[in-house]
């Protein structure tokens, strides 16, 4: 994917070459989900066209395993929409972007 004139990048990775991008300070373009939660996961896993067990998945051990990552992406969103909200009219002002979120579940 190239970016039209005037975009940033902020983030890529060798599965995708734009992650993230921005337009000044007023948008934000994500191409993941950072408020992903166990909610999100079961609605993906339960939206699979395909049985997990015929992708070799172990969901028991997916879930183990996503917690700890979710948990993560729970503080990055909290970091990067504080952020993004001070830099476009200071609104973020109340929040603290070191303050943990709240745990999931």
């Amino acid at each position: 994917m190239v970016l039209p004139s005037g975009l940033e990048s902020l983030a890529s990775s060798p599965h995708c070459a734009v992650q993230a991008y921005r337009n000044g300070t007023s948008l934000l373009g994500l191409q993941f989900h950072l408020e992903a939660d166990a909610d999100h996961l079961d609605r993906l896993i339960d939206g699979l066209r395909v049985p997990p067990e015929l992708l070799g998945l172990d969901l028991m051990a997916l879930r183990a395993r996503a917690t700890d990552s979710l948990q993560r992406m729970r503080h990055a969103c909290h970091a990067v929409m504080t952020r993004w909200l001070d830099e476009v009219d200071g609104s973020a002002g109340d929040l603290d972007a070191s303050e943990p979120a709240q745990p999931l579940g």
